[in-house]
């Protein structure tokens, strides 16, 4: 399996709020031994507590899919597929549950594609090029194909293209951004829900290749 392209996933060092106090708590993940620890941050001072303990095959995306503001774990093992998502209150674990495994071909990042408060997962498979969106509700997850508004074929997506979450046009669902490393294209995908409204290409950057990458400013 392939480094997911979200920047929360498979970090050492993670900033996320799990207190609701609109201050960035902080995830430490020992790659090596599988331990998380996570320390509740106000001002210069911190709190902090060791979490149950996955191996290294599991990494983690943070995000709040249950509504109540503050973060959540989803856990996903590499080498298994299995999936797992853990609802917070702090560092104590309110609930756990198993999520339908996925193969080792699809990778993940958190969005929100709906409008409301929870986020939601969008998987990628980098071998087929198939896109699906697992709307979050708590320890829930309704899965939906990614469709096209117009009833036309999407363009597919294989391992040469990487993509980002955000929002492009400020309608508070998440879009995505396909980059091309070896050539140089872009493409936005404009969403509606799990519906792609708008399918756009963007120039290119300058010359293709691996020199550049993207960056984004905002959260999806």
């Amino acid at each position: 399996m392939t480094v997911d392209p979200n920047s929360l996933l498979n970090q050492a060092v993670t900033f996320a709020d799990f207190c609701t106090d609109a201050k960035s708590d902080i995830v430490w993940r020992n790659e090596q031994t599988g331990e998380t620890a996570v320390w509740q941050i106000n001002n210069f001072n911190s709190t902090g507590a060791f979490i149950p303990q996955f191996d290294f095959n599991w990494i983690f995306a943070t995000g709040n899919f249950n509504g109540a503001g503050r973060s959540d774990f989803f856990w996903r093992n590499q080498k298994t597929g299995e999936n797992q998502v853990w609802l917070m209150n702090g560092t104590n674990i309110t609930a756990i549950k198993n999520l339908p495994s996925v193969d080792t071909n699809w990778n993940l990042s958190v969005g929100n594609f709906n409008g409301g408060v929870n986020n939601d997962i969008f998987w990628h498979n980098q071998t087929t090029g198939e896109n699906q969106i697992w709307l979050m509700n708590g320890t829930n997850a309704t899965k939906f194909d990614v469709t096209s508004a117009d009833g036309k074929t999407l363009q597919t997506f294989g391992s040469d293209w990487d993509y980002k979450i955000a929002d492009f046009n400020g309608d508070r669902n998440s879009d995505i951004f396909w980059h091309n490393k070896q050539t140089g294209e872009n493409v936005v995908w404009l969403m509606k829900g799990t519906t792609v409204t708008l399918q756009a290409s963007v120039q290119n950057f300058l010359t293709p290749g691996l020199d550049w990458e993207e960056h984004y400013c905002g959260i999806g």
